[in-house]
């Protein structure tokens, strides 16, 4: 049964377009079904079910849309709208994949924003940017819902992963790529994977076919466009 939307005291993220189911484990450990407008607390870990989706907008303007089959928590976040340069985000991706339009943090206190990714952490740098992490090769179902394996190769099945691994893309911006390997930065059109924690990142020659078309309940949210007193930098779609 859908919850009326969670109220956070104080409320880091809102969510502003859902398709499918998607669940939030609590700070006191309740698990809530969200919907739109529901807002959610530092140390909320955020799960998307198959063929669901969610984008997050964060009190400082940012945009977080989760894919399917994804859990993200949000580790701390401290936005002071006066103060943005002593603000800032951690968060998790545990699994799954993310496209992210950073906000005042990631614009004005780089250095307090951080994306913990199983191998490695990411940061920014005025930033649009997407991630994919992948315990395997997998696939998921498409119009009719198969969940056998063994359909795999049927058209309505498409591949979610294309490997063990992190897979990375900058759509605008800058990102900065560390692990216990180095550290090192990939530009807007770049495409990236880091393979584990103790391996430096490469750059991929093309697409390794990470994106994935949003539905058009999502790509059509007007949120994006409505980020007011956003840097100039940060009011872009990222698709």
């Amino acid at each position: 049964m859908l919850s009326l939307p969670a109220v956070a005291a104080t409320p880091a993220a809102t969510v502003v377009a859902l398709v499918g189911t998607v669940s939030a484990q609590l700070p006191n450990g309740s698990v809530e079904i969200l919907a739109n407008g529901a807002t959610l607390p530092e140390q909320g870990t955020i799960t998307t079910q198959e063929n669901s989706y969610v984008r997050l907008r964060f009190s400082d303007g940012g945009i977080v849309t989760l894919r399917p089959q994804t859990v993200f928590r949000i580790s701390s976040y401290h936005f002071n709208k006066s103060e943005p340069k002593k603000s800032g985000m951690v968060a998790s991706l545990i699994q799954g994949g993310m496209r992210v339009i950073d906000g005042w943090i990631g614009h004005e206190n780089p250095a307090g924003y951080k994306v913990h990714a199983g191998v490695a952490t990411i940061g920014v740098l005025g930033t649009q940017y997407g991630l994919l992490l992948c315990k395997g090769v997998s696939y998921e179902p498409g119009a009719s819902g198969s969940s056998n394996a063994s359909d795999k190769n049927k058209d309505d099945w498409h591949q979610i992963c294309p490997g063990k691994g992190l897979y990375l893309q900058v759509y605008k911006g800058k990102i900065a790529v560390t692990n216990k390997a180095g550290l090192d930065y990939f530009t807007a059109g770049e495409y990236g994977k880091v393979g584990g924690s103790m391996e430096r990142p490469i750059l991929l020659t093309g697409n390794p076919d990470i994106n994935y078309a949003l539905p058009a309940a999502m790509d059509t949210s007007k949120t994006l466009l409505d980020l007011n007193n956003m840097p100039s930098a940060g009011a872009c779609l990222a698709n």
